[in-house]
């Protein structure tokens, strides 16, 4: 009897700190911050939407939204147990939450804000600047550091879907000086390329990379020249218009040949008949 009785006891315990490590955010537990203040983030609904996403088996994920200002989400006490001290990322200019999951593979995942939310989330975060969106500081195209890292911030955006046919050949890492949530949990996100294809792999899924990146890609990585900007086709030179092209009939031309010939035939026959007087013409000597 007291075995069972002490079993029992042992299970009272564990059942709410159980139902605590599965999820259930109580009031007071997260807040929401900029790079430099905090503030309570305590709608209740809201945090019952969160816990979904972050312990629910199977929610529907979305594709990570253009870099833009974020706010952080993190817990008020330092986390449950051993979870991280942020457990999301809130992206209102874009209507994006990406969340730590604590369920399946873990990792971040993004999802679309519900329809709520969103007021709430206005509410937590006034008064507080936003993280500004994150630029790149570094990246490498396998083994090369790159001159120029700006342009390579589109592939933490959206692309394009493709089939996943290629090779990933070449490792891509961008950097960033913090982490981000595009570039969770080390500041650092790992891409694979294809140069085959102009796609890029991305948590398992290849996307299309744009073809002006694409050919930056392989111009960083050596494997190619990058194309010279397209130069305008030149304009065609229109040769002066001949007496032809406006007539149909070069009648120019053959006035002036009839001209021509007049004269010269007019200079035969003065020169005939000269030629006729000084033969005859002259006085016959005594």
């Amino acid at each position: 009897m007291k075995r069972l009785l002490m079993l029992g006891l042992a299970l009272a315990l564990v059942v709410p700190a159980t139902a605590a490590a599965k999820g259930e955010l109580e009031m007071g537990s997260v807040m929401i911050c900029g790079p430099s203040d905090c503030g309570p983030f305590d709608d209740e609904a809201s945090l019952r939407w969160l816990s979904g996403l972050m312990y629910a088996e199977s929610p529907t994920t979305a594709e990570a939204p253009p870099v833009s200002s974020y706010y952080e989400l993190r817990w008020a006490d330092g986390g449950l147990g051993d979870a991280p001290h942020s457990l999301g990322w809130v992206v209102p200019d874009e209507g994006m939450i990406a969340t730590q999951r604590f369920v399946g593979n873990g990792g971040v995942k993004w999802f679309r804000l519900a329809g709520g939310i969103a007021g709430p989330v206005a509410a937590a975060t006034r008064g507080i600047e936003p993280f500004p969106a994150p630029r790149l500081t570094r990246v490498y195209v396998g083994d090369r550091e790159v001159a120029d890292p700006g342009p390579y911030l589109a592939l933490l955006g959206p692309l394009e879907p493709v089939p996943g046919r290629a090779e990933p050949d070449v490792p891509l890492g961008l950097v960033t000086a913090a982490p981000t949530p595009w570039t969770m949990p080390s500041s650092y996100a790992e891409l694979w390329y294809s140069p085959d294809e102009d796609a890029v792999l991305v948590d398992g899924t290849w996307y299309r990379v744009p073809a002006e990146l694409a050919n930056r890609i392989d111009a960083d990585a050596g494997l190619r020249q990058a194309s010279p900007p397209s130069a305008a086709t030149p304009e065609p030179v229109t040769s002066p218009s001949s007496p032809t092209d406006q007539a149909g009939f070069p009648w120019a031309l053959v006035a002036g040949l009839a001209g021509g010939i007049a004269l010269l035939l007019g200079t035969l026959a003065v020169a005939r008949r000269t030629r006729s007087t000084g033969r005859g013409g002259g006085t016959q000597p005594a």
